[in-house]
């Protein structure tokens, strides 16, 4: 016979009562690869902002920065603010926060709508609209949100 006490198990399973022993953990999985490529990505993004705000030929040139450096000091503000967004995107994905996904997720919609706002006004930026829909298409795989904390809203 087993002691019922000290927590141990009876042969039909834990014992009642047995304290931290019959508590499952909740495990997080741990963080998908491809959330640092996103994070690697969300930084190249950021540097190539803040390279068309130094006035790096092709940064400079290139889509919606070029309309935003046309505007003065509030679209270079504009671009300092971004390129910190996408910072914080990418620290906060490597250390698994959910707010990181959330913005993460949020700095995406604003990077589509950009690119989408580029091929209205007749200057796409394929790669950038390429990224933006494979980064919000990676971050809402199940795994991904799972690693992150997120859940799924409830089915109506």
């Amino acid at each position: 016979m087993l002691d019922r006490a000290a927590g141990a198990l009876e042969p039909g399973g834990p014992a009642a009562g047995a304290g931290p022993a019959d508590e499952t953990p909740s495990v997080r999985p741990s963080l998908p690869i491809g959330a640092v490529v996103l994070a690697l990505i969300q930084v190249a993004e950021g540097l190539w902002l803040l390279a068309a705000l130094a006035g790096v030929g092709v940064a400079a040139e290139a889509g919606w920065p070029a309309q935003l450096m046309a505007s003065g000091a509030p679209g270079q503000y504009a671009i300092i603010g971004a390129a910190g967004l996408r910072f914080a995107a990418a620290l906060g994905l490597l250390t698994r926060h959910r707010a990181a996904w959330v913005l993460a997720m949020l700095v995406t919609g604003g990077g589509l709508l950009a690119s989408l706002a580029g091929y209205v006004s007749g200057r796409p930026d394929d790669i950038r609209l390429l990224l933006d829909v494979a980064a919000a298409f990676y971050l809402n795989q199940p795994g991904v949100r799972a690693a992150f904390g997120v859940r799924a809203g409830r089915p109506r």
